[in-house]
């Protein structure tokens, strides 16, 4: 712990991190701490008035995110508690800017941003539905169809089940050609303030 703080007090400065008789504290405002500042933003894009503001604090809070949170740190309830939690609060964040976009007509490069998320979360489903959504939009129909075979694949292999009642729903418009839809919060009450904002 005395090297990781002194490693910190060289890259922070001295007077951010303090000593007490039971530990280490930090001097720094919640806007100084990314995983604070992330988790407000994330909050305030939830209680946005209108879309623009919500993508607005969605783009801002996800740009603060560098990869897996306390990386390379052995701690415990780091590890099992505080970094799944910030995780999960990534993923949704990025699954609402996707909703967003799929809803104002951007389906483009979604591909390749929920491609990359998909290689280190291949089990969530949510993930592959706005995938596939984004494929279907983007014209590539087939590509949706086949993704869909490998995800069917993966979950009976890794977990032995089927896809979820969303993904099967999304797997059958593919199959009769229909527009599959994504069921977010708020977006059909939202798409026409979300076309207007473009």
């Amino acid at each position: 712990m005395q090297t990781y703080v002194t490693r910190l007090r060289a890259v922070l400065g001295t007077d951010l991190i303090g000593t007490r008789p039971n530990g280490y504290v930090l001097h720094a405002e919640s806007d100084q701490v990314d995983a604070l500042r992330f988790l407000r933003l994330v909050d305030a894009a939830d209680a946005a008035p209108d879309v623009r503001a919500e993508r607005t604090r969605l783009e801002e809070a996800l740009a603060l995110w560098r990869g897996m949170p306390f990386e390379g740190l052995r701690s415990g309830w780091l590890a099992d508690l505080e970094a799944p939690r910030l995780v999960e609060r990534y993923l949704a964040a990025v699954e609402r800017r996707a909703d967003l976009d799929l809803a104002a007509g951007r389906p483009g490069p979604l591909v390749g941003q929920l491609g990359e998320l998909l290689a280190r979360h291949p089990l969530r489903e949510s993930l592959w539905l706005r995938l596939l959504v984004a494929l279907h939009r983007s014209g590539r129909r087939a590509e949706a169809l086949q993704r869909y075979q490998a995800i069917r694949v993966h979950l009976a292999e890794e977990l032995g089940v089927d896809p979820g009642a969303e993904l099967q729903r999304v797997y059958a418009d593919l199959l009769a050609d229909r527009a599959p839809a994504v069921t977010c919060r708020g977006c059909p009450l939202r798409d026409r303030s979300i076309a207007a904002a473009r």
